[in-house]
């Protein structure tokens, strides 16, 4: 709960895909989406990253996508990146993204797939 109420914390999720409307198969794709949340009352400067850690092994199933110097608004929401996760192509991975302000690592977050 701490990370949450930080004054800056990160957050990414993919969309939710409604199990109950048809027989439990995942979607082929699934789109993602990260952003940044202040409640300080000056903009910042931060760096973004969100890496795509693979279930089985823990190790990166394709490249990081890093953000450098994105401008965060104050006392809001920043959306930072948005993607699109492959259900078919890609095997079952974790969406982990961390970001720095001045160089030291102030929140990180995770997206786990579902179900």
């Amino acid at each position: 709960m701490a990370r949450v109420l930080a004054p800056v914390a990160v957050g990414v999720r993919r969309k939710h895909h409604d199990w109950s409307v048809t027989h439990a198969r995942e979607p082929k794709t699934q789109e993602w989406e990260l952003w940044v949340v202040s409640s300080r009352l000056e903009d910042l400067s931060a760096d973004v990253e969100v890496k795509f850690i693979s279930i089985k092994t823990g190790k990166e199933i394709k490249e990081k996508i890093v953000k450098r110097r994105v401008q965060v608004g104050a006392n809001g929401t920043t959306d930072v990146i948005k993607g699109e996760v492959s259900n078919v192509e890609e095997e079952p991975h974790v969406l982990a993204a961390r970001i720095w302000i001045g160089g030291n690592l102030i929140a990180r977050d995770t997206d786990w797939p579902q179900p």
